[in-house]
């Protein structure tokens, strides 16, 4: 089932909604930081990779970023208030998008 699905389902059961904590709110902030950073520096050490190995070196590439993604994500949670994530993140979210749109990503 996707998000949706489980979103109608509890809102049909009649659950109430809670307000997130401040654990969560610093999660989801160090998410909104590394997501823009991650996908800019896989995009970039991706391409030279892509006809020199096989499925387990991309398997491996991947999970690699994966891995490092869960880690940032789990010390900037820890360590940063969750307003310095979403300025932060406002401003990375602006220069990733950019640089999108001009091709110079």
């Amino acid at each position: 089932m996707d998000w949706l699905s489980f979103f109608l389902a509890r809102l049909a059961s009649g659950e109430r909604f809670r307000k997130s904590t401040a654990a969560e709110r610093r999660w989801y902030g160090g998410c909104f930081v590394f997501i823009p950073i991650l996908m800019f520096s896989f995009a970039h050490f991706s391409f030279p990779l892509s006809s020199n190995v096989g499925s387990v070196g991309i398997w491996l590439y991947i999970m690699g970023f994966a891995l490092t993604f869960i880690l940032l994500v789990s010390l900037w949670a820890r360590y940063v208030p969750a307003k310095i994530s979403t300025a932060l993140g406002i401003i990375l979210w602006g220069i990733a998008l950019w640089m999108a749109f001009t091709h110079k990503l």
